[in-house]
């Protein structure tokens, strides 16, 4: 069986040595240097050994990047629980929680986060824990 590679010339070497330098996202940055390294001329259990994945992930991995291209191996998040407070209410929060809280009329000289939480519900009528 012959061994799976990258059949993709675009991005290059040089290209994934730059993506990798710029990218933030550490797990996108980790599919960059499986590439790196595929191209390289490692196979995919090398690869898994020495970014400490399985020969599954990477050749999934591999997979999906010669099917997609880079946009394939964009990790997918999960879309979470939705924000409590909207963009306007979070911009309001900013500005107060910048401003002296005995200026808001509280007995309190100092924003804690059970005071943001109180200062939430009180505001906005959204309870918070302090957590």
């Amino acid at each position: 069986m012959k061994p799976l590679q990258i059949m993709r010339t675009s991005p290059n070497h040089d290209e994934l040595i730059e993506l990798f330098k710029k990218e933030e996202n550490l797990r996108l940055k980790e599919r960059y240097q499986a590439l790196y390294l595929l191209c390289e001329g490692k196979n995919c259990t090398e690869v898994g050994k020495i970014i400490k994945r399985s020969r599954r992930t990477i050749l999934n991995w591999l997979y999906a990047f010669n099917k997609g291209g880079l946009d394939a191996i964009v990790p997918i998040l999960p879309p979470g629980r939705s924000p409590r407070l909207t963009k306007e209410q979070k911009a309001i929060l900013q500005d107060d929680v910048c401003t002296h809280p005995r200026e808001l009329g509280y007995e309190f000289s100092n924003w804690e986060a059970k005071s943001v939480a109180f200062h939430i519900d009180k505001k906005f009528n959204v309870e918070l824990s302090a957590r």
